[in-house]
């Protein structure tokens, strides 16, 4: 079971019966087409020092608490500050506090660029 939390305060709960089914408020829907969204970036993937804005979660049911008390939420701030040397953890400043994350946990963050966020980019 995967739960998706973005931006705007929607939760998702996503199973995997047969193939990927959407469970949002308890009923069965169908999927979301990724041509209605533009496409995000995962934290995993954001350079040194480029600050991003979280915008979806997609983490396992049991991991999205440890994230959520730490401060990371639709909405955050989040910069990558320093790669471990030996490919473990990456440090995060989120919100002004420094968070280490596995790249695991990172790829299942959603970002966007923090000018794109704010109006000031174009996503195109």
């Amino acid at each position: 079971m995967r739960i998706s939390l973005n931006l705007y305060g929607d939760l998702s709960v996503h199973r995997t019966i047969t193939g990927a089914a959407l469970l949002s408020g308890g009923e069965l829907g169908s999927r979301r087409d990724s041509a209605s969204k533009p496409a995000d970036r995962t934290l995993a993937d954001v350079p040194l020092e480029e600050e991003v804005v979280v915008v979806r979660m997609e983490v396992a049911g049991e991991d999205i608490e440890p994230l959520l008390e730490r401060g990371i939420v639709p909405g955050c701030k989040v910069c990558p500050v320093k790669h471990s040397p030996a490919g473990g953890p990456t440090v995060y400043r989120v919100d002004g506090h420094l968070i280490a994350l596995r790249r695991e946990t990172a790829s299942c963050l959603c970002v966007r660029s923090a000018l794109e966020a704010a109006g000031v980019l174009d996503a195109n």
